[in-house]
């Protein structure tokens, strides 16, 4: 069966066959589940439905291509084994008489966390939930539920009202997509509620899309692998059409994730800021190469753009054409975007036929059809994204690092997959392809940081083939692959000594190895 049509695995239980399917943080949110919803009173509600729903979607680490995905091309993830679980139940209004073709039907979603550092809290589903400040980690959830009724055209009246509670073991602040996994699992929960049975690629498409409601212009790398993976095997995930391509992974290694020890948060400035870079990057490398920037957003149309100049030119045949290859744009832009310096708002709005929905990861503008800007609204978009306000670098717009980061990156993604498939697995070569990414990660795309620049030398002086960050980066953890021989004294020896912690403490905690774990799946628990 094809990923374009398979459906995300929904089984039925029946009550005695929980114990032999569930692992046992499953069934124990079951039971908490049950205790804490029995114990609601239901004199508002009717028609509380009986059965318990379970869905669970993993957390990733992505093993190379960081920061390349929202510029159009493909990464190599592999799911974690840790995982966010939701069990819930549904809750419909009483005797509730809804006028027809209404648009104000009141929906709730009650939402838990096993976790008390997480408060409890009764929202309304909708996108001023979402918008109201100060955030509260409901919002994932609600973003959720909104993805999956908009897009299967769920009719107000006929939306349910939730009861959900929520358990997870990825590491937060880790850059392991934690809150990518929670929106997923959301998502996942609100589908099974409504009795869909949506398949795998629509799930990761409209998750991709609904987290943007949480202002994260997310490039669906997450979301693709949570609802994408198999168990046993990494992924190569494509984009535009989504695809994902089985990676296996060298006998003998494993990887090491591990923490820096600084928090990881997407701040939202820097994240996005480079996302306006890459975008800046494109159009400017476009008009250098003197090809239209209608529809330009991300470097990749760039690529396929002058790839398709020379096919139409008669330059090259269409064979050779399709193989303009990503060094060869990385050597375009250092033919091109050759600036010795950072590039200034002044600069590029007198170069560039800017549109400010073109580049602004805020913008909800068709890529393919961008309005007409006025210059005022521009002056208002560099100054929504002035670096030196934002305290990402002074001076300007580093375009030609970041587009060389992204097409090198890219390079070394199609690399690790080749080497992967080779008949002998030269896991030297991965290792340097590793080292590789975490240097331009630092030095050309400014996104680590000296914690996870001194974890990564550490590990590497220790004995991993290669180590780099993993994640949107200023902060997090790291990923290292080493040889299976090696990973208990890592973690008993190596490790403890850095944290300067008992090994006790490490596992676990602050370091873990995993197989390449399973994609997102629910279960429908016919028990009172």
């Amino acid at each position: 069966m094809s990923a374009s049509s398979e459906v995300v695995p929904i089984r039925v239980l029946e009550s005695a066959a929980i114990d032999a399917t569930l692992g046992c943080r499953e069934r124990h949110l079951l039971a908490c589940a049950r205790d804490a919803f029995l114990a609601e009173s239901t004199s508002t509600l009717a028609e509380s439905t009986p059965s318990l729903f379970l869905v669970r979607a993993p957390g990733r680490v992505n093993l190379i291509g960081e920061h390349v995905d929202y510029s159009g091309y493909s990464v190599l993830p592999m799911a974690l084994e840790e995982c966010v679980l939701i069990a819930g139940r549904t809750r419909r209004r009483a005797n509730t008489k809804t006028p027809p073709h209404t648009e104000t039907v009141s929906v709730t979603l009650e939402v838990r966390n096993v976790d008390q550092d997480f408060s409890a809290r009764k929202v309304n589903a909708s996108l001023e939930t979402i918008q109201s400040r100060p955030f509260h980690w409901s919002s994932y959830v609600v973003a959720g539920y909104l993805g999956v009724v908009e897009h299967y055209h769920i009719a107000p009246a006929a939306r349910l009202s939730l009861e959900l509670l929520v358990d997870g073991n990825v590491p937060r602040g880790a850059g392991l997509s934690s809150s990518s996994a929670l929106v997923c699992a959301s998502a996942l929960a609100t589908a099974v509620a409504h009795g869909l049975a949506p398949n795998k690629l629509e799930m990761a498409e409209l998750c991709a899309s609904c987290e943007r409601y949480i202002g994260v212009e997310s490039g669906g790398m997450d979301q693709a692998i949570s609802f994408l993976a198999e168990s046993g095997t990494a992924k190569h995930i494509e984009f535009s059409p989504l695809a994902a391509h089985d990676v296996i992974l060298p006998r003998g290694y494993t990887f090491l994730i591990a923490s820096s020890g600084k928090h990881h948060s997407v701040q939202e400035s820097q994240y996005s800021m480079r996302v306006v870079e890459c975008r800046l990057a494109a159009v400017l490398l476009a008009h250098r190469l003197g090809l239209s920037a209608d529809g330009i957003r991300t470097l990749r149309d760039t690529h396929e753009r002058y790839s398709s100049a020379r096919r139409v030119s008669g330059s090259s045949t269409e064979k050779t054409a399709r193989s303009v290859s990503l060094s060869q744009m990385a050597e375009l832009v250092a033919e091109h975007i050759c600036h010795s310096a950072p590039y200034t708002a002044v600069e590029l709005s007198r170069v560039l036929p800017l549109e400010r929905e073109s580049v602004d990861p805020s913008s909800s503008s068709s890529a393919s059809s961008p309005p007409p800007c006025s210059s005022s609204s521009l002056d208002a978009f560099f100054a929504k994204y002035d670096p030196a306000r934002l305290g990402q670098h002074t001076g300007g717009y580093k375009l030609f690092e970041r587009a060389t980061h992204v097409y090198e990156e890219a390079s070394r993604v199609l690399e690790f997959r080749r080497v992967c498939e080779s008949s002998s697995v030269d896991a030297q070569k991965l290792g340097s392809l590793m080292n590789a990414s975490h240097q331009s990660l630092r030095d050309r795309f400014e996104c680590s940081c000296a914690e996870l620049d001194l974890l990564t030398a550490h590990c590497r002086r220790k004995g991993a083939l290669g180590s780099r960050m993993t994640g949107a980066g200023w902060g997090g953890w790291t990923v290292s692959l080493l040889r299976e021989e090696d990973a208990v004294r890592f973690l008993t020896v190596e490790l403890p000594s850095f944290y300067a912690l008992p090994a006790a403490q490490v596992q676990g905690k602050h370091a873990l190895t995993t197989a390449p774990g399973a994609g997102a799946s629910a279960w429908i628990c016919d028990c009172p």
